[in-house]
């Protein structure tokens, strides 16, 4: 069945993670921590006991060990040093252990099993993104700004998009990477960029409590997709912890963004590592940011249906994350650099999404859900959210909490 996993291309050159920030700690309310922070054996089989039902732990044999290393190997170190920076900021969290689960769709879980916590990764999820950002970089129509378009070479053939990897692979679509040096290392790391957000939002579901929540509700997951609940209040509470851990992202991108622009240039830099202005580096995290979001396809957002549905779609959360990333530059980082320019660079990023998702499938019309999700509505929607979250979910979360939900 995922065979397709079997013969994946080497993953992303992996950058260190170097800060992350927050308003308030708090200890880990008499829960014992956990003394390793290595891949011990109970971990291992915990999680694999947790995910059996999902297609299992990714089984290492049948990756070689230089796919390993370039790839999901530096995944695991990637996102061993976020948790690391989420424990030294939260000083009474224990270690949460980050592994893959064997299975082709988009997705990703915090759970906890028998007091321990994890962070699992769905394959599918590593493959769209590789391929989407591989593909986009190796097309000599995007990106001009980025050099060496030319060496790309002939126009690629437009691609019918699908949410199931699985179904792509097999459609003989692969993700290979551009031909160009210095687009290779762009597409790298926009793929960094798009996993540290999708791993620190699964972290910000055990630090700010929401993990806990459940587990004390008898219901110890948090999975990206496939979430039914029965009262609208529940829908709205599993809304709130979506924007919640998004917004924590949000800010851990920021301000890593804020000291990347801050830290100095090497003595010889490549091309990417000269990308260090403020509005390059908000677009290059708007653009990763809502790729993300972009991969379960061109989503619309019905008014109707927003109170009905435990996931915000995803031109919600867009929206909303690009809303909080401006609230942090404008009043945490302070850049020279006005608020507009700051929002144009946010909204350039949400823009050139759909441009290249609409260029790779060789479409006339995307994003009809972006445009709903910034209608007058879907403002006021998002604002409801933010108000239960405020006012509603951060109590419910005090006695679970390792820090204090960021509003």
């Amino acid at each position: 069945m995922f065979g397709f996993l079997r013969r994946l291309a080497a993953g992303s050159r992996i950058m260190k993670v170097r800060h992350m920030i927050g308003l308030e700690t708090r200890t880990s309310k008499g829960r014992p921590p956990v003394d390793s922070t290595k891949r011990d054996a109970q971990d291992v089989e915990l999680f694999a006991q947790h995910v059996k039902p999902l297609g299992g732990r990714l089984p290492r044999d049948i990756v070689s060990p230089e796919v390993w290393a370039q790839g999901y190997g530096r995944i695991i170190e990637w996102a061993d040093a976020l948790i690391a920076s989420a424990r030294r900021h939260c000083p009474g969290l224990p270690h949460i252990h980050f592994d893959f689960v064997f299975n082709e769709s988009i997705n990703a879980q915090a759970f906890k099993k028998e007091g321990r916590y994890f962070v699992a990764l769905y394959t599918g999820t590593r493959y769209m993104l590789e391929l989407v950002f591989f593909k986009m970089l190796s097309d000599a129509r995007l990106f001009p700004f980025v050099p060496s378009a030319a060496e790309e070479g002939s126009r690629p053939a437009p691609f019918s998009y699908s949410v199931r990897a699985e179904e792509m692979y097999r459609a003989g679509i692969r993700p290979v990477r551009p031909k160009s040096q210095d687009r290779w290392a762009y597409a790298t790391q926009l793929l960094h960029r798009a996993f540290l957000f999708l791993i620190g939002h699964e972290i910000a579901h055990i630090t700010l409590g929401h993990v806990d929540l459940l587990a004390d509700r008898h219901a110890g997951a948090l999975p990206e997709v496939g979430w039914n609940l029965p009262t609208e209040e529940d829908v709205l509470e599993r809304q709130a912890m979506e924007a919640d851990a998004d917004r924590r992202s949000v800010i851990s991108a920021m301000a890593s963004a804020k000291l990347a622009h801050e830290a100095p240039i090497p003595d010889r830099p490549r091309w990417v590592d000269s990308r260090r202005s403020v509005t390059d580096l908000i677009f290059d995290w708007s653009f990763a940011m809502n790729c993300v979001f972009r991969i379960f396809g061109d989503v619309d957002v019905l008014e109707p249906e927003l109170g009905r549905v435990s996931h915000l779609p995803g031109p919600m959360r867009r929206f909303m994350a690009s809303v909080d990333a401006a609230t942090y530059v404008g009043e945490v980082w302070k850049p020279a650099e006005a608020k507009a320019t700051v929002w144009k660079a946010l909204r350039h990023g949400i823009l050139y999404t759909e441009l290249a998702f609409m260029t790779l499938m060789n479409q006339e019309r995307s994003g009809k859900g972006v445009i709903h999700a910034f209608s007058r509505s879907g403002r006021e929607y998002a604002t409801r959210v933010g108000a239960y979250s405020h006012n509603t979910l951060a109590r419910k979360l005090e006695p679970f909490a390792f820090e204090a939900t960021i509003s």
